[in-house]
C-alpha cells in the first residue's frame, strides 16, 4: 500500500477525511523527518509506514477532542507529536508547541515554514519554567502524549487549562491502570476512550478531565 494510501485510509477510519493538499502537507512531514532524524534524533522509527501509523495516525485519535477555534498546547512536543498533525486537519484551531530542547523546536519551525502552516506557534522551554513566556489559563485543551507520570503531566498541564478546559492525556496500553491508581482532587475524569490505532493493533487510552 502507498503511503498516501495508508495515511488516507488511517484517516477516514478516525473520521478525518483528507483532502489533496492535506496529505501533500503529510507527506512532506515525512520528508523532512527522514532528512532531520539523522542530525537530531527526532524518532528512533526509521520505517516510513510505521512513522505514518506510529506519529500521525496516533496523533490524530484526539482529533474529536480538538473543536474548531480551540486553543492548544501541547506539551512535549518532541518533533511535532501530536500538534503538527491536528494542525494540518484543524486549520480553524491555534497551537502551541512546547519542548525544552531548542533542536527540536527549530525542526518544527522548519516544518512549519515548508508546510505553510499558520496556526502554529513553537516555545523552546520546559512546561514548569514560570517565565517560559506561556500565557496560563488560556488553554482549551492541553495536550501530552506518553510524557512521563500522570501525576506530574498535570502538575505541568494545570496552570495553563482554561476555567472550562480540557487536559487530554495521551497513554498506552496500561492507561486506565494508571489512572484507576492515581489519587487525585483536583480534576474529574470526563471519560477514558481505548482505540486501536488504524492499520496497527497498538492500544492508545485517551483520558479526558476537566477542573472539577
Amino acid at each position: 500500500m502507498s503511503l498516501n494510501n495508508l495515511l488516507e485510509k488511517g484517516c477516514r477510519k478516525l473520521g478525518i477525511d483528507l483532502d489533496s493538499e492535506q496529505t501533500a502537507r503529510f507527506l512532506k512531514y515525512l520528508e523532512l523527518i527522514n532528512i532531520w532524524n539523522s542530525k537530531i534524533n527526532l524518532t528512533s522509527i526509521s520505517d516510513e509506514s510505521e512513522i505514518v501509523i506510529k506519529h500521525f495516525l496516533d496523533s490524530l485519535t484526539v482529533s474529536e477532542f480538538v473543536k474548531d477555534g480551540t486553543n492548544v498546547l501541547d506539551i512535549g512536543t518532541g518533533a511535532g507529536f501530536p500538534g503538527v498533525p491536528l494542525a494540518i486537519v484543524n486549520e480553524k484551531s491555534k497551537f502551541t508547541l512546547l519542548d525544552s530542547r531548542e533542536k527540536r523546536i527549530f525542526f518544527i519551525n522548519e516544518v512549519i515554514r515548508d508546510l505553510k502552516l499558520e496556526n502554529i506557534e513553537t516555545v523552546a522551554a520546559r512546561a514548569e519554567d514560570s517565565n517560559n513566556g506561556i500565557q496560563r489559563n488560556r488553554f482549551d485543551c492541553v495536550l501530552t502524549r506518553a510524557v512521563s507520570d500522570i501525576g506530574e503531566v498535570l502538575n505541568l498541564s494545570a496552570p495553563y487549562l482554561s476555567e472550562n478546559g480540557q487536559i487530554v492525556l495521551m497513554r498506552g496500553k496500561e492507561g486506565r491502570l494508571e489512572w484507576e491508581s492515581f489519587k487525585n482532587n483536583e480534576f474529574k475524569l470526563q471519560h477514558i476512550r481505548e482505540l486501536k490505532v488504524p492499520e496497527s493493533n497498538f492500544l492508545r487510552v485517551l483520558i479526558i478531565l476537566s477542573r472539577k
